[in-house]
């Protein structure tokens, strides 16, 4: 009886073994399946999200900046240089909804407010440049406000969309970290686990030999 007791404890150190090896190993694949979607997420999603608002909103300045230099000094070279850098953020503003199409409202918000804001600045630096501007048609306060909402509303759909993609990118990276640490706490468990068993049946066979 004591053999056959011993048998099953020198079958219960490679089972043991090899239960706490699987066991590891299944961890270890579910926080790297984990993790490898959320790095995907990062480089498919919010580093672009954050890198297309972030050029946008350059652009932006830089479309405000040549219509505002075009009216001024007369050179509708600057302005027709706006329009292509407006033809680029739509494009760019359309590429968006390919990324976050659960934001699609939010996006075509943004595309109107823009469109909206363009149109007026550019047909009113072109009134000045081509001196088309009299006093029958000059633009009322409420036409400005109107324009000057426009810009601001983009302005600030575009940093929405920077902070909102800056906030993803951090908590994504922060989970990364929190369920690699669960992950290596967990291997260190079954570890150690696994160790406290083996131990345990080699001294009990040890015992058992013995006597």
């Amino acid at each position: 009886m004591k053999l056959d007791g011993t048998k099953k404890r020198f079958i219960i150190i490679p089972s043991v073994a090899v239960c706490g090896f699987s066991l590891f190993l299944q961890f270890t694949y579910i926080i790297n399946s984990d993790n490898a979607e959320r790095l995907r997420m990062i480089q498919d999603t919010y580093f672009p999200i954050f890198e297309i608002a972030s050029t946008c909103a350059a652009r932006l300045d830089r479309i405000t900046e040549l219509l505002s230099s075009g009216a001024s000094t007369g050179e509708i070279e600057l302005i027709y240089s706006a329009r292509e850098q407006a033809l680029i953020m739509l494009e760019r503003i359309k590429l968006l909804r390919k990324l976050e199409p659960q934001r699609k409202q939010d996006i075509d918000e943004l595309n109107e407010a823009f469109k909206a804001y363009y149109q007026n600045a550019e047909t009113l630096s072109l009134q000045v440049v081509r001196n088309e501007l009299t006093l029958g048609n000059l633009p009322g306060q409420k036409e400005t406000q109107n324009m000057q909402q426009q810009l601001e509303q983009t302005q600030r759909a575009l940093n929405e969309f920077r902070k909102y993609s800056y906030d993803n990118f951090l908590t994504t990276i922060e989970e990364a970290n929190r369920s690699s640490a669960i992950g290596l706490r967990l291997g260190a468990i079954v570890g150690i686990t696994t160790v406290v068993i083996i131990v345990v049946t080699s001294v009990s066979i040890g015992a058992t030999i013995r006597d």
